[in-house]
């Protein structure tokens, strides 16, 4: 037992640890390792106020809250201690009515509570447990206030697990986080390569920003300074993108561009950004012009050119006095195992769709004339029940999966 105790002191505050501006108590020991004469000690923990509890409290924070997931307290020269959040209790967060933002971590499995509730002020909610952490509590997870007015973002391909989870599927606006590679988002479009794009241009820090204009003869820059695992487009890769997306020419925030959606529902925007000569822009909110890095001749290169009315993959443009932006594709190896839908129909029409794993998908189910639905089954179970208005809406898809439909 007298390992438990070294290394801490004892305090008159209601908190075990403090580490930057936030406050902890220990829940439980879960390990301990003794190498080269260290002992280090791991601990899950749970996030806590500086008072404690319900013994009274004050506001601490202003703009973004976003406790550790873990840390580390050397204590002395051969003992370390290792913190776990795992939980954040009774009031931890709760009296902050100027707090902003609100990121959860990834290790949290469990709110108590009226742990987060009178949050009054917030307008982003960020929580990156892949399952939603339990609140089993007569208290409301937050104030209507904010599941009303505030977005919570989860990660990708967790949506439906919030939508259905106690407390967190009060929100009215849950969004997916972009997956990331080395710190910069990309999506999958359910291409038939596999290829995954970036959200944003690069050098942008939205998915509306125009990011940087580059001579083509330094588009080895993506790779310099996002990394080997980004890359440039080729002239083919552009054209995949064209021939197996939706495109629609639209404004988003007041920047005019297209929005290319995927056959698997998912979706990027590609600003109009024009071009530039000698630093001057051109076509700025009417054209698209992206370099690939496939070199034409004369000195000219290929380009994904276009306006609103149409875009095209055959164009070359004159390397040397031309910038103009990139859309960087991922040229690293991302493991996204892909997951198709089969849609059958007992008259014979059969369609297979890659999807999104983890996401959900509405169809339209429209008989021919004279015709109705007879069952609607979705991986051998009967959901005709679940057809409301012609539509069905599956749940969230994790392995390949069978639509079928009959009609009489």
């Amino acid at each position: 037992m007298s390992l438990l105790l070294l290394g801490f002191a004892t305090s008159a505050e209601a908190y075990d640890v403090q580490y930057g501006n936030y406050y902890f108590n220990r829940i439980a020991l879960t390990k301990t390792q003794d190498v080269g004469n260290v002992m280090t000690y791991y601990y899950n923990v749970e996030a806590t106020s500086k008072e404690g509890g319900y013994s009274g409290f004050s506001q601490t924070y202003s703009g973004p809250i976003a406790p550790p997931a873990t840390f580390t307290i050397h204590s002395s020269s051969n003992e370390t201690y290792v913190y776990t959040l795992t939980r954040i209790a009774d009031m931890a967060f709760a009296n902050n009515a100027s707090a902003t933002e609100l990121t959860i971590p990834e290790t949290v499995t469990e709110i108590s509570d009226m742990g987060l509730l009178i949050n009054m002020d917030l307008t982003k909610v960020t929580c990156l447990a892949k399952v939603p952490p339990v609140h089993n509590s007569y208290y409301l997870l937050f104030i209507q206030s904010v599941t009303d007015d505030a977005t919570l973002y989860v990660p990708n391909g967790c949506k439906s697990a919030y939508q259905s989870a106690t407390g967190w599927r009060e929100f009215r606006n849950i969004v997916e986080l972009a997956p990331s590679l080395g710190g910069h988002e990309y999506v999958d479009l359910g291409l038939p390569s596999g290829k995954l794009w970036s959200t944003m241009n690069y050098g942008a820090t939205k998915t509306t920003g125009y990011g940087n204009y580059l001579e083509w003869y330094s588009l080895n820059e993506i790779a310099n300074n996002w990394g080997s695992d980004w890359g440039s487009p080729t002239i083919s890769e552009y054209a995949e993108l064209v021939n197996n997306c939706t495109w629609t020419w639209t404004s988003q925030g007041g920047v005019n561009g297209y929005r290319i959606q995927g056959r698997n529902n998912n979706e990027m925007f590609l600003p109009a950004a024009g071009f530039q000569i000698s630093g001057y822009p051109q076509m700025v909110g009417s054209g698209i012009y992206y370099w690939s890095e496939t070199a034409g001749s004369g000195g000219f290169s290929y380009m994904l050119s276009g306006s609103s009315s149409s875009v095209n993959t055959y164009s070359t443009y004159n390397a040397s006095i031309m910038s103009a932006p990139v859309r960087p594709i991922v040229r690293g190896v991302v493991d996204v195992t892909p997951v198709y839908l089969t849609i059958k129909y007992t008259e014979g029409v059969k369609m297979k769709q890659r999807v999104t794993p983890g996401k959900s998908y509405t169809y339209k189910i429209e008989p021919t004339s004279n015709k109705h639905i007879k069952w609607v089954k979705f991986n051998g179970t009967d959901v005709t029940s679940q057809v409301v208005n012609g539509e069905y809406t599956t749940p969230a898809i994790n392995n390949d999966s069978m639509l079928e439909i009959s009609f009489e």
